[in-house]
């Protein structure tokens, strides 16, 4: 939770750090589950210095809801509601979060207002974790989910 409160207030630094490179910036908030959003969409847009910002990038996105509530809060957050939507990558790390991938890719492109879903990961490690599963060399235990990831999201 310190890390994550430093994490925050470099946040500043580090979006003006970019301005001055052609380097691409996307910034990593907390899962909406966590209480964290506010906090971390207040550092990411205060001094407006947002527009340095490329995109933002959302872990454990479980479903459209997800997506909705964070729209929702860059909206506030942003202020303009003029402003181009923000790109947007998301990470599954679950499998209600894959059962939901369709809706989730859908409303991701189709739904939002203040940010547009550009890149979709799945995140197989924090998968794993989540049913129990252990990592083998051959990561054959992931073909099914990697397999439903890719024919979902494509």
């Amino acid at each position: 939770s310190n890390q994550k409160s430093t994490a925050r207030k470099n946040i500043q630094m580090g979006l003006s750090v970019v301005q001055q490179s052609s380097s691409e910036c996307v910034v990593r908030i907390n899962g909406i589950t966590s209480g964290l959003l506010s906090l971390d969409l207040t550092a990411v847009f205060m001094n407006s210095t947002n527009n340095q910002l490329d995109a933002l990038m959302l872990p454990k996105c479980e479903n459209i809801e997800h997506l909705k509530q964070l729209d929702f809060a860059v909206g506030f957050h942003r202020g303009d509601p003029h402003c181009k939507p923000l790109p947007l990558h998301v990470i599954v790390e679950s499998p209600s979060s894959l059962k939901s991938l369709h809706d989730i890719c859908q409303c991701g492109v189709n739904g939002l207002r203040h940010l547009k879903l550009e890149t979709v990961i799945f995140g197989s490690d924090d998968f794993l974790a989540t049913i129990g599963g252990q990592r083998t060399e051959s990561s054959s235990e992931l073909i099914y989910a990697r397999q439903y990831f890719v024919t979902t999201v494509k």
